[in-house]
Protein backbone atom coordinates (compact mmCIF):
# COMPACT_ATOMS: atom_id res chain seq x y z
CA UNK A 1 0.00 0.00 0.00
CA UNK A 2 1.33 3.23 -0.94
CA UNK A 3 0.16 6.18 1.27
CA UNK A 4 0.68 10.07 0.71
CA UNK A 5 -0.11 12.83 2.26
CA UNK A 6 -0.87 16.36 0.99
CA UNK A 7 -0.75 19.94 3.13
CA UNK A 8 -3.18 22.77 2.07
CA UNK A 9 -2.48 26.25 3.90
CA UNK A 10 -4.71 28.75 3.20
CA UNK A 11 -3.87 32.08 5.06
CA UNK A 12 -6.72 34.90 5.99
CA UNK A 13 -6.21 38.23 6.82
CA UNK A 14 -8.38 41.03 8.19
CA UNK A 15 -7.52 44.94 7.82
CA UNK A 16 -9.86 45.93 10.69
CA UNK A 17 -8.52 44.05 13.62
CA UNK A 18 -5.08 43.42 11.71
CA UNK A 19 -5.38 40.06 12.99
CA UNK A 20 -4.11 37.12 10.81
CA UNK A 21 -5.30 33.58 10.43
CA UNK A 22 -4.04 30.29 9.36
CA UNK A 23 -5.43 27.06 8.79
CA UNK A 24 -4.08 23.72 7.88
CA UNK A 25 -5.72 21.00 6.53
CA UNK A 26 -4.24 17.63 5.71
CA UNK A 27 -5.83 15.38 3.47
CA UNK A 28 -4.57 11.40 2.86
CA UNK A 29 -4.73 9.87 -0.32
CA UNK A 30 -4.10 5.79 -0.51
CA UNK A 31 -3.94 3.60 -3.36
CA UNK A 32 -3.73 0.13 -3.01
CA UNK A 33 -1.51 -2.04 -5.23
CA UNK A 34 -1.93 -5.68 -5.14
CA UNK A 35 1.04 -7.94 -4.65
CA UNK A 36 0.97 -10.84 -7.55
CA UNK A 37 3.10 -14.12 -7.86
CA UNK A 38 5.55 -12.80 -10.30
CA UNK A 39 7.11 -16.27 -10.80
CA UNK A 40 3.79 -17.56 -12.69
CA UNK A 41 4.92 -15.08 -15.53
CA UNK A 42 8.72 -16.09 -15.53
CA UNK A 43 10.89 -18.46 -17.66
CA UNK A 44 12.86 -21.13 -15.81
CA UNK A 45 16.14 -21.58 -16.51
CA UNK A 46 18.77 -23.57 -14.75
CA UNK A 47 22.63 -25.02 -14.50
CA UNK A 48 20.87 -28.53 -15.19
CA UNK A 49 17.62 -30.05 -15.59
CA UNK A 50 17.57 -34.19 -14.56
CA UNK A 51 15.07 -35.72 -16.79
CA UNK A 52 14.76 -38.59 -14.62
CA UNK A 53 12.00 -36.52 -13.41
CA UNK A 54 10.57 -34.79 -16.35
CA UNK A 55 11.49 -32.35 -19.03
CA UNK A 56 13.18 -28.78 -18.45
CA UNK A 57 9.87 -27.21 -19.19
CA UNK A 58 7.57 -29.51 -16.43
CA UNK A 59 10.13 -28.86 -13.77
CA UNK A 60 9.94 -25.46 -14.76
CA UNK A 61 5.97 -25.21 -14.50
CA UNK A 62 5.68 -27.20 -11.18
CA UNK A 63 8.48 -25.15 -9.56
CA UNK A 64 6.77 -21.83 -10.04
CA UNK A 65 3.44 -23.13 -9.27
CA UNK A 66 1.90 -23.15 -12.88
CA UNK A 67 1.63 -27.16 -12.00
CA UNK A 68 0.30 -28.65 -9.21
CA UNK A 69 2.43 -32.03 -9.68
CA UNK A 70 6.22 -32.44 -10.52
CA UNK A 71 9.68 -30.57 -8.67
CA UNK A 72 12.92 -29.33 -10.31
CA UNK A 73 15.67 -31.21 -10.18
CA UNK A 74 19.64 -30.63 -10.97
CA UNK A 75 20.89 -34.20 -10.92
CA UNK A 76 23.97 -33.05 -9.66
CA UNK A 77 25.64 -31.69 -6.52
CA UNK A 78 26.20 -28.45 -5.53
CA UNK A 79 26.80 -25.78 -6.86
CA UNK A 80 23.96 -25.40 -8.82
CA UNK A 81 21.54 -23.01 -9.73
CA UNK A 82 17.85 -22.41 -10.61
CA UNK A 83 16.92 -18.59 -12.09
CA UNK A 84 13.78 -17.04 -13.20
CA UNK A 85 13.67 -14.23 -15.87
CA UNK A 86 10.84 -12.14 -16.21
CA UNK A 87 8.80 -10.75 -18.86
CA UNK A 88 9.49 -7.42 -17.52
CA UNK A 89 11.17 -4.97 -14.73
CA UNK A 90 9.55 -5.69 -11.26
CA UNK A 91 9.71 -5.02 -7.60
CA UNK A 92 10.22 -8.12 -5.67
CA UNK A 93 9.19 -7.87 -2.11
CA UNK A 94 8.56 -11.83 -0.79
CA UNK A 95 10.65 -15.32 -2.08
CA UNK A 96 9.16 -18.07 -0.67
CA UNK A 97 11.40 -21.94 -1.27
CA UNK A 98 10.11 -25.22 -0.95
CA UNK A 99 13.05 -27.75 -0.44
CA UNK A 100 13.51 -30.92 -2.34
CA UNK A 101 16.43 -32.35 -0.50
CA UNK A 102 17.41 -36.16 0.95
CA UNK A 103 19.44 -36.64 2.96
CA UNK A 104 18.69 -33.48 5.47
CA UNK A 105 21.57 -31.30 6.40
CA UNK A 106 23.23 -28.25 6.21
CA UNK A 107 23.08 -25.85 2.79
CA UNK A 108 23.96 -22.59 1.84
CA UNK A 109 22.20 -20.85 -0.62
CA UNK A 110 22.87 -17.44 -2.52
CA UNK A 111 19.70 -15.29 -3.43
CA UNK A 112 21.05 -12.97 -6.59
CA UNK A 113 19.19 -10.34 -8.23
CA UNK A 114 19.27 -8.22 -11.30
CA UNK A 115 18.15 -6.12 -14.35
CA UNK A 116 20.33 -8.73 -16.61
CA UNK A 117 22.39 -11.59 -16.58
CA UNK A 118 24.91 -10.02 -16.01
CA UNK A 119 24.13 -7.72 -13.30
CA UNK A 120 23.31 -10.58 -11.12
CA UNK A 121 24.06 -9.32 -7.07
CA UNK A 122 23.88 -11.47 -4.36
CA UNK A 123 21.04 -10.03 -2.21
CA UNK A 124 20.57 -12.87 0.61
CA UNK A 125 22.53 -15.75 2.12
CA UNK A 126 20.80 -18.98 3.35
CA UNK A 127 22.90 -21.16 5.37
CA UNK A 128 21.45 -23.72 8.06
CA UNK A 129 20.32 -26.94 8.71
CA UNK A 130 17.23 -28.10 5.92
CA UNK A 131 15.15 -30.95 5.42
CA UNK A 132 12.95 -32.30 2.74
CA UNK A 133 9.63 -30.29 1.72
CA UNK A 134 11.05 -27.22 4.56
CA UNK A 135 9.87 -23.74 3.38
CA UNK A 136 12.83 -21.33 3.60
CA UNK A 137 10.68 -17.16 3.39
CA UNK A 138 12.59 -14.36 2.98
CA UNK A 139 11.04 -10.72 3.13
CA UNK A 140 13.19 -7.74 1.04
CA UNK A 141 11.99 -4.78 3.07
CA UNK A 142 12.61 -2.19 1.33
CA UNK A 143 11.23 -4.18 -1.72
CA UNK A 144 13.91 -5.26 -4.36
CA UNK A 145 13.26 -2.75 -7.33
CA UNK A 146 14.44 -3.16 -11.01
CA UNK A 147 14.24 -6.74 -11.36
CA UNK A 148 13.89 -8.85 -14.23
CA UNK A 149 16.34 -11.79 -12.89
CA UNK A 150 16.59 -13.69 -9.76
CA UNK A 151 18.58 -16.84 -9.48
CA UNK A 152 19.12 -19.16 -6.36
CA UNK A 153 22.57 -20.68 -6.48
CA UNK A 154 23.12 -23.70 -3.70
CA UNK A 155 26.89 -23.71 -3.09
CA UNK A 156 26.76 -26.47 -0.35
CA UNK A 157 24.29 -29.53 0.18
CA UNK A 158 24.45 -32.97 1.29
CA UNK A 159 22.25 -34.02 -1.73
CA UNK A 160 21.79 -32.82 -5.16
CA UNK A 161 20.11 -29.83 -5.35
CA UNK A 162 16.38 -29.84 -6.07
CA UNK A 163 13.16 -27.52 -4.82
CA UNK A 164 9.88 -28.58 -4.78
CA UNK A 165 8.93 -24.20 -5.44
CA UNK A 166 10.31 -21.07 -6.27
CA UNK A 167 7.52 -18.50 -5.78
CA UNK A 168 8.60 -14.84 -5.82
CA UNK A 169 5.98 -12.19 -5.06
CA UNK A 170 6.37 -8.33 -5.85
CA UNK A 171 4.67 -5.29 -8.35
Amino acid sequence: MITTATTITTTTTTSSTATISTTSTTMTTTTTTAVQALSLLATVTASNFYTGVGTATAQGDALVDRSQTGAFSSGNFAPQYVQLEFPGVYSICNVCLRVGQYPDGVTQHEISVGANVSSLQVVSNLTGYTYNTQWLNITFNPWLSGISFIRVTTTSSPSWVAWFKFLVYGV
